[in-house]
């Protein structure tokens, strides 16, 4: 009503921070007037590994306005829980775990680096980016990078993030730090080359448990969020990830540079690779009256579970008329709890295969096979061929994955939940197909069946289903220019059945963003005002235990079909980025009724700055 928005609306535009604002804009108008005529280049080469070489981007991109915490990427797909670095709901099905062990504990996964998405710059001088956003309520986010050429062939790369929010509900707060360390070096003579690094985080969280009565929150009895009463105040999750990986090989032969060669092998090396992953998970809390009934009776909870893989793998590379490579891997897992201890040895064998005939017609393959041990069995086999070109693309692929589930839902006791499960393995055939265009965007076609699923019951206990999971998605994403403004789409379209225990999802989810793009003072100052619109459908979304740390199937409650309005402005200027965000500005005007999973409602509006700044020395 028009009461309730005027004391949002005072809440936000408080005296303090429009003097914040004002004080924030004559700085940036100054700067740009003195900046006037003077427009930046920058002609060096700056180039980071994402798979391939990439010249890294100087131009002010949509994507910030997308980059959430805790680690700055474009989380599409999920939804936050109230809080930045709390865990997220996920809104499209997660793909099959690997055939290898793994933890299995996914409600906090995507909050850890994995080495795919680390990165490994060469530069021909330093570089130096720092980030800071401001946090909901009171709370912080910064994250700074330094990378340089030691040597020409010699670079290394370092960044840290720090997450400290204390979130708009009672016990929430979560504090996080990651510190990353990658390097690589190639020979003069292209012969040998290495690349890897080092990954250790750390999470400390508050889990409130949700709120005690939905209502409050949803009749918006209370302004002060502040006060809602909540399940739980002692609940605190601390969460540790360490992770190193290194990659060498040694060409034996070596024809990359050489004009006059035109036979079919260009390139045949060995391949050596060593990953460890270590994850850990405590949770410490004092049931009260409002705890579910223990399993095992207990005055306090102490939750502790720990998983640890050492791998090494040893192989082959060959390059020319076609790429195929193959490598024998061993590893060691091992998943120990306050009273127990699981080891498993595996040895596998990983294949790829990769040609282009007429440089139009792709075939690529990849299989991943384990021999020996306790997951004897697993596969992942991959395969897609079409038509690919600069401008457009046309890829039907096929996968087929055997696997069993996480050490998580085979085995864990606490003193206040307990199971100890065997299962058979879950087999995902899928068939798609991936279509590119400049104008159309990118779509993708999607069907896969799920045998013998696990997952979370009611009651938040592992069970495998003696049935079939059926899934069909349709996706797409594309951007589009008009003079000054752009367009990004990002839809999904998804087809299950209702009553399938394991598949919660939305039919329909999107995300739409409308922004603009323009120069002031002779250039000097870039400007990009836009609108971020996200929705999805209602479905019986899932449930978050915290006291276990996964969601799970309910049936009682029905969220969603509200949208989400995002506003944002990116000011650039010289070689720093101001960022202005206005988060769900709608909340007040669509009532409260907004969550992420049943007791955790999304944020309210907040109004968050940040400023980017990169260094080139």
């Amino acid at each position: 009503d028009l009461v309730n928005w005027q004391e949002c609306l005072a809440m936000t535009l408080s005296s303090r921070l429009v003097r914040k604002l004002l004080l924030l804009f004559t700085a940036i108008v100054v700067l740009a007037l003195h900046s006037s005529g003077q427009t930046p280049s920058f002609s060096h080469v700056w180039k980071y590994w994402g798979g391939d070489w990439q010249p890294i981007d100087t131009a002010l991109l949509v994507e910030q306005a997308f980059a959430q915490e805790p680690l700055l990427e474009d989380w599409w797909g999920v939804l936050p829980i109230g809080n930045q670095g709390s865990w997220r709901q996920q809104l499209i099905p997660q793909a099959i775990p690997i055939p290898e062990a793994h933890f299995g504990n996914r409600a906090f996964r995507d909050h850890f680096r994995n080495p795919k998405q680390w990165k490994f710059y060469h530069v021909r001088s330093p570089l130096t980016e720092a980030d800071y956003r401001q946090g909901y309520a009171r709370g912080q986010l910064f994250q700074i990078f330094h990378t340089q050429n030691v040597h020409e062939r010699l670079n290394f790369y370092f960044e840290f993030n720090r997450l400290n929010s204390l979130g708009p509900y009672q016990n929430q707060q979560v504090e996080q730090s990651d510190v990353l360390l990658t390097m690589h070096y190639n020979s003069i003579n292209g012969r040998y080359a290495f690349r890897g690094g080092f990954n250790t985080a750390f999470i400390q969280a508050e889990s409130n448990g949700g709120l005690f009565f939905d209502s409050v929150f949803t009749e918006n009895s209370i302004t002060d969020r502040s006060l809602i009463l909540v399940n739980s105040q002692n609940g605190l999750h601390y969460l540790r990830n360490r992770t190193g990986d290194f990659h060498q090989s040694f060409r034996i032969i070596n024809r990359e540079n050489d004009s006059t060669y035109n036979g079919w092998l260009q390139k045949l090396q060995l391949n050596h690779s060593f990953s460890y992953l270590r994850q850990s998970m405590v949770y410490t809390d004092i049931p009260g009256f409002t705890t579910p009934d223990p399993i095992l009776q207990s005055f306090q909870t102490n939750d502790s579970t720990a998983f640890e893989r050492v791998e090494n793998s040893l192989g082959f590379s060959m390059e020319g008329a076609f790429q195929v490579g193959a490598s024998l891997w061993l590893s060691s897992s091992s998943n120990e709890g306050v009273n127990y201890r699981t080891v498993q040895n595996h040895t596998g064998l990983r294949a790829h295969f990769e040609t282009n005939v007429l440089d139009k017609f792709p075939i690529r393959a990849q299989w991943n096979y384990i021999i020996s041990g306790p997951r004897q069995g697993g596969l992942d086999l991959y395969a897609e061929t079409g038509f690919q070109n600069g401008t457009f693309e046309f890829l039907p692929y096929a996968q087929l994955t055997r696997a069993f589930p996480g050490f998580q839902e085979y085995r864990y006791t606490s003193n206040y939940r307990a199971w100890n499960n065997t299962y058979e393995i879950m087999t995902r055939t899928e068939f798609g197909l991936k279509l590119k265009q400049k104008w159309l965007g990118e779509l993708k076609l999607s069907a896969f069946q799920w045998s013998s699923p696990v997952y979370f019951d009611s009651l938040a206990f592992p069970v495998q289903a003696n049935s079939s999971s059926g899934y069909v998605s349709l996706s797409w994403h594309s951007a589009h220019k008009w003079w000054i403004f752009r367009l990004d789409n990002r839809m999904i379209l998804q087809i299950t059945d209702d009553l399938d225990p394991f598949l919660q999802v939305p039919d329909f989810y999107f995300r739409e963003t409308l922004y603009s793009q323009f120069y002031l003072f002779g250039k000097a100052v870039q400007l990009q005002p836009g609108i971020t619109a996200t929705w999805f459908s209602a479905f019986n979304m899932p449930a978050y235990d915290a006291y276990t740390n996964v969601f799970h199937l309910q049936r009682s409650q029905t969220i969603g079909g509200y949208p989400l309005l995002d506003a944002f402005l990116n000011v650039r200027l010289g070689k720093a980025t101001f960022i202005f965000e206005l988060e769900h500005f709608n909340s007040f005007l669509s009532g409260y009724n907004y969550w992420a999973a049943p007791g955790y409602p999304l944020p309210d509006m907040q109004f968050r700055m940040g400023l980017v700044w990169r260094f080139f020395n």
